[in-house]
């Protein structure tokens, strides 16, 4: 068994796909070669064992992601963080920071990206109207159906929660122990 902590663990995980990547290369560039020629790996029993080796290396490293991610879920699932007054376990926090703060990050800034371009739309309008000595006539008024100042609270509320979280989990990532089969 192996210790360390969530930050650790994370950071292996990105080693390992980065060694199945450079492995992955290898393997394609000495998949095949032509018979006429000296096999480069020779020294090393050939081509045909080294990327047979290789292989074998990718499927332990694979397995190697699988035993760390597992660990990771389990003490994500076993310790919790507080937030604005909720206590909610690691990974239930992830969830939430993956696919619904992101979203309503994404839709506040669409609402507010449509009140922006139908206000320079009705500027425009007045613009034009004048040009055109047209200003007489009168310019549709605006109306938006939700309080600017509701929405600004939603975004900040947003980023303050997203911001955070980020807080925490950093913390608690560099806190928390996992044990990894080895």
């Amino acid at each position: 068994m192996t210790k360390m902590t969530l930050t650790e663990a994370l950071a292996e995980v990105k080693l390992c796909f980065n060694k199945i990547k450079k492995k992955e290369r290898f393997i394609a560039e000495h998949l095949v070669q032509l018979e006429r020629l000296k096999d480069p790996l020779e020294s090393e029993g050939g081509s045909k064992v080294v990327v047979e080796k290789q292989i074998q290396s990718i499927t332990d490293l694979s397995e190697r992601i699988v035993k760390i991610r597992a660990a990771i879920t389990q003490a994500n699932q076993a310790n919790t963080i507080e937030l604005n007054g909720t206590s909610r376990t690691i990974g239930d926090w992830l969830v939430i920071r993956r696919e619904l703060l992101q979203r309503q990050e994404q839709f506040v800034d669409h609402l507010r990206n449509i009140i922006l371009s139908a206000r320079s739309q009705v500027v425009d309008e007045i613009g034009r109207k004048r040009e055109q000595k047209l200003a007489q006539e009168k310019t549709e008024d605006l109306i938006v159906h939700l309080d600017e100042n509701d929405l600004l609270r939603m975004i900040e509320g947003v980023t303050e929660v997203r911001e955070r979280l980020d807080a925490q989990l950093s913390l608690k990532n560099a806190r928390i122990e996992v044990e990894i089969a080895d």
